[in-house]
């Protein structure tokens, strides 16, 4: 009897060791992976102090873990309203515990260059619940703010510019109705309909204000410069919201795919009303000139 009990205890002090082994590998597993993750991770006690960093939050910040434990997560972030309120915003967290949110720091490394950071944290807890610290993944998103920055001032640079040409640029498709993709707001002074109405054929297609007397012109004209992959350049009248007939100049170009085929084409569309009606006027005195001379 006592045998077969120390036989049960062997075999169960060989499954409690298998156990922490396997509990051990998937520390040194997990403790690899931390150290090795290109994003820099720092662990905070409930006040704010640093107690723990992997090498890639001294990669991003500048500072050695040494410099690092012991600190203050605000420590080291530039000086204003921000940096002021992160310790209530950290008794905030305790007391009420919402659920995480990302929020944005500018840091100050030992040089003195500020880089933008993102914050991603979470709440460590102990056993019963209780929250101990907090973990903050830390990215340096400097470059990805300057690049946005840019182009939210191109974006905004294009579209003043786009808003005060003195004619309609555009994109369309290469059918019938040239069905409008985008269309600037100079659409207006020239064909009387706004960009809504123009936009996918809401109220009229572009197609159909062209006189029927130059549609085919243009069509033929568009299709043979496509052919050609070449530019397009065309004189020729449209009709208006109003009845009214003008006279544009356009200038266009298709836009291909890969392999060859016309996705769309791009120009610009003019008004040359008062251009055309000035050599309308010019070429009738010159006839009436010559038939005074005869």
């Amino acid at each position: 009897m006592d045998q077969e009990k120390s036989k049960q205890q062997l075999i169960d002090e060989l499954s409690e060791l298998r156990r922490r082994v396997a509990e051990l590998q998937e520390f040194q597993q997990q403790a690899s992976l931390l150290q090795s993750i290109p994003l820099g991770i720092h662990e905070c006690d409930s006040e704010g102090r640093i107690t723990f960093v992997n090498p890639a939050q001294e990669k991003i910040t500048g500072y050695r873990a040494d410099e690092l434990l012991g600190t203050y997560i605000w420590d080291r972030t530039e000086s204003g309203p921000h940096k002021d309120s992160l310790p209530a915003y950290l008794r905030k967290l305790l007391s009420e515990q919402p659920s995480p949110t990302s929020y944005y720091a500018k840091n100050i490394r030992p040089n003195g260059e500020v880089f933008d950071a993102r914050i991603d944290w979470n709440y460590i807890r102990n056993p019963q619940g209780k929250v101990t610290g907090f973990v903050s993944v830390v990215s340096d998103i400097t470059e990805q703010w300057k690049s946005d920055t840019a182009f939210q001032e191109s974006e905004r640079r294009l579209r003043t510019l786009m808003s005060n040409l003195p004619g309609m640029a555009y994109r369309c498709r290469n059918d019938s109705e040239w069905t409008m993709e985008f269309v600037s707001e100079g659409c207006f002074s020239i064909t009387g309909y706004h960009r809504s109405e123009l936009l996918h054929n809401q109220v009229s297609s572009y197609g159909n204000l062209i006189h029927p007397e130059d549609q085919q012109m243009v069509r033929d004209g568009v299709q043979e410069a496509l052919a050609k992959e070449q530019h397009f350049q065309f004189e020729y009248r449209i009709r208006t919201a109003t009845g009214e007939d003008k006279w544009v100049w356009e200038q266009g170009t298709g836009v291909y795919s890969g392999d060859g085929q016309v996705e769309a084409l791009e120009g610009f569309i003019s008004d040359i009303t008062d251009r055309k009606r000035a050599e309308e006027a010019l070429k009738k005195a010159h006839d009436k000139l010559e038939r005074r001379v005869e």
